[in-house]
C-alpha cells in the first residue's frame, strides 16, 4: 500500500532579529548545518540525518517570530487533494510557486484559525546526510553543538483551539495523540500527529492572547526543546 497524505513536520520559517547571530547559534550551539544563503538572503540549514534540502529557515526581521510551518505531503496528487479539501472547508489558501524557497517545489499555503501560517508542500531537493550508501558510518565528522537528527515538532500557541483541531483532523487527516486539560476541566492542549506518525509533530493550546513564540523541537539522540528568544 503507497504511502499518501501528510508525511511529517518538514520546514519553519523563524524570523530573528540579529541573523549572524541567530546563525552562529542554530549551526555552533544546536548544531544545524548551512545548506544555501539565497539571494533575498534568508539562510537555509537542516540537521544532519536529514536527507532534504533545509528544514529551518532564518530571515532578519525587526521582531521575532514564526513566518510559517510546512509539511511534506508525500505527491503532488496530495497537494492538489488538500488544496481541494481547505477550499471546500471554507479556508484560503495561497499557491506559492517552486522556486520561491530555495530547492523547494510549489506550496499551499492557508492561515489557521490560530493565526499561524500553515504551508503543504510535496517536492524538495535531496541532498542526503553525507554518509555513504555503502557501508556507512554511525555519523559524519565535523558534527556541532546539540547534533539534532530532525526538525521533529511544535508547540504553537494560540485561541481557537477547536477550530484548529477540526482542520487539521477533518481535512488533513491528522489524528488526536494526547489531551491537556486545565483544572476546572478545560481542554487546553491538543496533541496532533500525522496520519504515518504515532506521536505529534504538532500541538496548539488555547487561551493564549499574547504574542508567544512556538517552541521548536528536534530529535537527537532524545529530544531538544527550546523557544528562541
Amino acid at each position: 500500500m503507497a504511502i499518501s497524505g501528510v508525511l511529517r513536520a518538514g520546514t519553519i520559517q523563524i524570523k530573528v532579529t540579529e541573523l549572524d547571530a541567530a546563525l552562529l547559534h542554530y549551526t555552533e550551539v544546536i548544531g544545524l548545518v548551512q545548506t544555501a544563503e539565497g539571494p533575498d538572503g534568508r539562510v537555509y540549514l537542516k540537521a544532519w540525518d536529514e536527507h532534504d534540502h533545509h528544514s529551518v529557515i532564518l530571515r532578519e526581521s525587526p521582531e521575532a517570530g514564526m513566518d510559517h510551518m510546512g509539511f511534506k505531503v508525500a505527491s503532488d496528487d496530495d497537494l492538489k487533494t488538500f488544496e481541494q479539501k481547505l477550499g471546500d472547508a471554507g479556508i484560503s489558501t495561497t499557491r506559492i510557486r517552486s522556486g520561491d524557497d530555495v530547492a523547494t517545489g510549489e506550496r499551499v499555503r492557508f492561515t489557521a484559525p490560530t493565526g499561524h501560517s500553515i504551508e503543504l508542500y510535496a517536492e524538495m531537493e535531496q541532498v542526503g546526510n553525507g554518509l555513504s550508501l555503502s557501508n556507512p558510518e554511525v555519523w559524519p565528522d565535523g558534527l556541532k553543538g546539540m547534533q539534532p537528527t530532525r526538525f521533529d515538532h511544535c508547540l504553537l500557541y494560540g485561541d481557537e483551539l477547536d477550530a484548529t483541531k477540526a482542520i487539521f483532523i477533518d481535512v488533513l487527516g491528522f489524528n488526536l495523540s494526547e489531551i491537556g486539560h486545565a483544572p476546572d476541566g478545560q481542554e487546553i492542549l491538543h496533541f496532533l500527529s500525522e496520519y504515518n506518525l504515532l506521536y505529534g509533530s504538532i500541538s496548539a493550546i488555547v487561551e493564549v492572547h499574547s504574542p508567544t513564540f512556538p517552541t521548536i523541537s528536534f530529535s537527537p539522540q532524545g529530544f531538544v526543546f527550546f523557544t528562541p528568544s
